[in-house]
C-alpha cells in the first residue's frame, strides 16, 4: 500500500515540477520576445524624425466658465495649450505609460499608465483596464494643476474603449465595454457611456432624451458611444448611437441631457477646433475595410471619403482644423500579440491628401487645448 501511495505522489509531483517548468518557459520566451520588440521599437524610434507640432492659437469659446479647479493658475499646470500627449506602445516596462511628446521628440512620462487618455482645460482623464473575464475598468480624472496630478475622482467602468474631455475641462466623457470587446459585432456588445464634472456630477448617456418621433432610441439593444464635445458651444457633443444594424451620430446638449439626430450613418465622430468639419466613421464601398473615414461639412452639408485604406479602430483627435490624427494597429504585432504596437498617423484633409505616419509605437493621441476664462 505505501508503495502504490509512494508511485502515485512522485507522478504527482513530477507532473507538477513539469507543469510549472512549462509555465517558466512559456515566461521565460514571452519575456525574450517583449525584448526582441522592445529592441526593435527603440532602433526605429532613434531614427525617426519627429514631426513638428502646430502652435495652438486660441480656440472658440463659449460664455467664460469658471476656471476648474478655480484656485489653480492655469500658467502652473503640468501641460500646456499645444502640448502633444499620448500612450506609449513600445513593448516592455514603459508600455501603457502616458507621456508627452518634447520639441525634440524624446518621450517624457507624466507618472501614469493608462490605456485611453485625453486632456483638456486643466484636468486628464485617464482609462485603465482591469484583468478579469468580465469586460472591467475604470476612469480616472486626474488634475492637471498639481504635479501629482491629483485625482479628483474614480469611477467604475467597463473595459476601456473612448475617453474625450472638453477643452474647457468642465465635461469629461468615456465609454467602456460591458459586452463584447469590438463595434464591428452588431448585436453582441454593450457599452456605457458617461458624462462627468469635475466636481463629480454624473449622467449616463442612457438617459439622454432624444428629440425625435422615432420609437428606434427607445431600442432595448441601445448603446451610445464615443462622445465629442463641440469647441466653442456651450456644453454640446456629438454621440453615436446605434441599435440592430442602424448606427448614427447625434447631437446632444450635455446640460439638459437631451439629444437630436444630426447624421443618418457614422460612429465615433470628433469635430475640428474651428467646429466646421466633424470626422465619423461608416462602411463606403470605396474602401475593403469595415468602415472608412468620412469628412463632414457641417457648414455646406457636403461629405467626402478619407484616404485611409485601412481600418481605423480609434475616434480621430484634431491636430489643427486641416489635419486629423489616429491610430492603427501593426499587423504581426497586432490586437493578437501581448502588448500590441499601435502606431500613431496623420491626414490632411485636403483631396488628393495619403496618410503620413506621426509617430511611431504610440495611441490615443491628445493635443491639449485649454480655453478657460476666469468667469466675469
Amino acid at each position: 500500500m505505501k508503495t502504490r501511495w509512494f508511485v502515485i505522489g512522485t507522478v504527482i509531483a513530477a507532473a507538477l515540477l513539469v507543469g510549472v517548468g512549462m509555465v517558466l518557459l512559456a515566461a521565460a520566451d514571452r519575456d525574450s520576445e517583449l525584448a526582441d520588440r522592445e529592441a526593435q521599437a527603440r532602433d526605429e524610434l532613434e531614427t525617426f524624425e519627429p514631426v513638428a507640432l502646430p502652435t495652438v492659437g486660441p480656440a472658440p469659446t463659449a460664455e467664460p466658465v469658471e476656471a476648474l479647479p478655480p484656485d489653480l493658475d492655469p500658467t502652473d499646470d503640468v501641460l500646456a495649450p499645444g502640448d502633444f500627449v499620448f500612450v506609449s506602445r513600445v513593448p516592455g516596462d514603459d508600455y501603457g505609460q502616458v507621456v508627452r511628446q518634447t520639441a525634440d521628440g524624446e518621450r517624457e512620462p507624466l507618472g501614469i499608465d493608462c490605456e485611453r487618455v485625453h486632456a483638456g482645460g486643466g484636468v486628464l482623464l485617464c482609462l485603465q483596464a482591469a484583468d478579469g473575464i468580465v469586460p472591467a475598468g475604470d476612469a480616472r480624472l486626474l488634475s492637471l494643476g498639481t504635479p501629482e496630478l491629483e485625482e479628483l475622482w474614480w469611477r467604475p467602468t467597463g473595459r476601456p474603449s473612448r475617453a474625450r474631455v472638453s477643452s474647457d475641462g468642465t465635461q469629461a466623457a468615456f465609454t467602456g465595454f460591458v459586452a463584447g470587446h469590438s463595434y464591428l459585432e452588431v448585436g453582441e456588445f454593450a457599452t456605457e457611456t458617461i458624462v462627468g464634472t469635475p466636481e463629480g456630477r454624473f449622467t449616463n448617456a442612457e438617459f439622454f432624451d432624444v428629440i425625435a418621433d422615432d420609437d428606434h432610441y427607445d431600442a432595448i439593444d441601445g448603446n451610445w458611444w464615443g462622445i465629442s464635445h463641440i469647441p466653442g458651444s456651450d456644453g454640446e457633443a456629438v454621440a453615436t448611437f446605434g441599435a440592430g444594424d442602424r448606427v448614427e451620430v447625434i447631437r446632444v446638449d450635455l446640460a439638459a441631457a437631451t439629444a437630436t439626430p444630426l447624421l443618418p450613418a457614422g460612429g465615433c465622430p470628433s469635430v475640428s477646433p474651428d467646429g466646421r468639419y466633424l470626422v465619423a466613421k461608416r462602411p463606403d464601398p470605396s474602401v475593403d475595410v469595415p468602415a472608412a473615414l468620412v469628412l463632414f461639412d457641417l457648414e455646406t452639408g457636403e461629405e467626402r471619403v478619407l484616404a485611409e485604406d485601412r481600418f481605423v479602430d480609434d475616434q480621430v483627435e484634431w491636430l489643427d482644423d486641416d489635419t486629423i490624427l489616429y491610430a492603427i494597429s501593426r499587423g504581426a504585432d497586432g490586437p493578437g500579440a501581448d502588448q500590441p504596437a499601435r502606431d500613431i498617423w496623420s491626414l490632411d484633409l485636403e483631396p488628393g491628401a495619403v496618410p503620413e505616419l506621426f509617430v511611431p509605437f504610440a495611441d490615443s493621441p491628445v493635443i491639449y487645448r485649454d480655453t478657460r476664462t476666469a468667469a466675469t
